[in-house]
Formats: C-alpha cells, sequence, structure tokens
C-alpha cells in the first residue's frame, strides 16, 4: 500500500504547475471532497498512458487548437451528512468550468465503474478509450469527453452550485 500512495504522489508531483484542486470542507473545515484538474500539455505521461498503455491522442479527434484537461482524484467522503451526489455534482462543476470555456475543450479521465454510471446518468456523454481494469480496489474505464458531451451536465447545474454549510476552496498545486 505505501508503494501504491508514494507512486500516486510521484505522479502527482508531475503535474503541479498547472493543477488545481478543489476541496469542499464542511463548517468545522474538514475535508468531505476533493477533486484535481490539470491542462495536459500532450507530452506530460497521463495515468492513461500508465494504467492502461494508450495515448488517448490516437483516439481523440482533437485538432492543434484543442485544449484536454485530465481530471482526477475525486474523492468524498460518504459519512459527512451531505448527499454524495450534491458534492460530486459541485466538484465535477469546479473541475470542468475550464474545458466548457475553451472553443475546443476534452476531458480525459480514469473512473471508477459506479462513477461513470452516475456521469452518464447526469448528462455527461463520455467515450471509453478501452476496457476497464481493476485499480485502487474497483474496475476503473479510461474515458474523454468533449465540450459538448459535458455541456447538457453543466447547463443543467451550472445554477446549482449552492450547498449550505459548505465552503469550497481552491488549492494552487506548488
Amino acid at each position: 500500500m505505501d508503494y501504491e500512495i508514494n507512486s500516486i504522489y510521484e505522479e502527482e508531483l508531475m503535474y503541479k504547475e498547472t493543477s488545481k484542486i478543489y476541496v469542499a470542507e464542511d463548517i468545522n473545515h474538514k475535508m468531505i471532497g476533493c477533486i484535481r484538474v490539470f491542462k495536459w500539455d500532450k507530452e506530460i505521461f497521463l495515468p492513461v498512458h500508465k494504467l492502461f498503455n494508450i495515448d488517448p491522442l490516437n483516439y481523440m479527434p482533437e485538432t492543434e487548437n484543442s485544449s484536454i484537461w485530465h481530471i482526477g482524484r475525486f474523492a468524498v467522503d460518504s459519512c459527512a451528512g451531505i448527499p454524495t451526489i450534491s458534492l460530486f455534482k459541485k466538484l465535477m462543476m469546479y473541475a470542468i468550468y475550464p474545458i466548457c470555456q475553451e472553443q475546443e475543450g476534452y476531458m480525459i479521465a480514469e473512473c471508477d465503474c459506479k462513477l461513470l454510471r452516475i456521469m452518464s446518468l447526469l448528462g455527461m456523454d463520455t467515450v471509453r478509450l478501452s476496457s476497464g481494469i481493476i485499480y485502487l480496489g474497483s474496475e476503473t474505464i479510461p474515458v474523454y469527453a468533449n465540450k459538448e458531451g459535458l455541456s447538457k451536465f453543466y447547463n443543467t447545474y451550472i445554477s446549482d452550485l449552492t450547498i449550505d454549510n459548505i465552503s469550497f476552496i481552491q488549492i494552487k498545486a506548488a
């Protein structure tokens, strides 16, 4: 387990220059959720390369002008007394915001199969890059979505960003 934790830590250090981490805290400043997003330079090694041995650029219809954002490290505290779906929607809105502001924005992620099902039910249209593997204890599937695939979710929940007694902070990775 220590090896996995150190490996993830070392991986995250590679992304620190362009990462933003969003943290949800309760009124006692206890962390109850988080998500990380960074703009990919199309050169640095992504988790999808390491875990699935695939280059997403070979599968995505991106162009020279498109921006690709990796979303990861999503977690919520299911015992926080806040519906996890509410935390998910809010954190995901922060993560996809820069993608939806781009002319040609793409999201890439490695998602737990249950989370992927919820994303679909909430209106995110994703494309699988390959079949899943067992990673960190659950089936994980590599996916991407373009701005249009995220827009139904984004437009539905942009006005629903308030959750009482929760504060959201952005941490610039350093």
